[in-house]
Parts: C-alpha cells; structure tokens; sequence
C-alpha cells in the first residue's frame, strides 16, 4: 500500500486541515485580515495557539501510527504551553 493511502490517511489528513486552519488563525490574529493592524502580539497569539498546535500534533501523530515516540512528547508539550498560557493570562 502507499504511503498517505489507507484508513489512517484520511484522519490524519483531517488533523493537517486543522493545523492549516490554525496558521489562517494565527495570520488574521496576527492582522493580515484586519490591513495590517494586528489584533494580538506575536507573542500573545503563540501563547494563544501553541497548546491547541501540540494537542492536534500529537493526535496526528497517533492517527498516523507514530506511536508514544512522537505522541508522548507532543502532549507534554502542549501541557508546558498551556502552563505558560495560563501564567501569560494570570500577569495580564
């Protein structure tokens, strides 16, 4: 069989389509929809995203068969992001 074709494939595309979705969220928080006036700081729309980027990542990475080698990691990671999300949130 080849690669990207299969039962997996189509989940794991779909969590691709979420990621993509993410970047055109992040390119209009950031004021690319707004002429260039920016709704958020580029740190504040990292903060915002990256726990949501890391939870769809390691999904994908479940969906594709990547076992915990990629998994595990992508959920500690979204876990520290969120962490900092919340401090970022806490100070504001």
């Amino acid at each position: 069989m080849r690669r990207g074709v299969g039962p997996r494939a189509v989940p794991a595309r779909m969590a691709d389509a979420v990621l993509a979705s993410l970047g055109v969220e992040a390119a209009w928080l950031l004021g690319v929809g707004r002429g260039g006036r920016a709704l958020l700081t580029p740190g504040e729309v990292g903060r915002l995203l990256a726990p949501g980027m890391f939870l769809v990542l390691s999904m994908r990475a479940a969906l594709s068969g990547r076992g915990a080698r990629l998994t595990g990691p992508c959920l500690m990671m979204a876990g520290v992001a969120h962490l900092v999300d919340l401090r970022g949130r806490r100070r504001a």
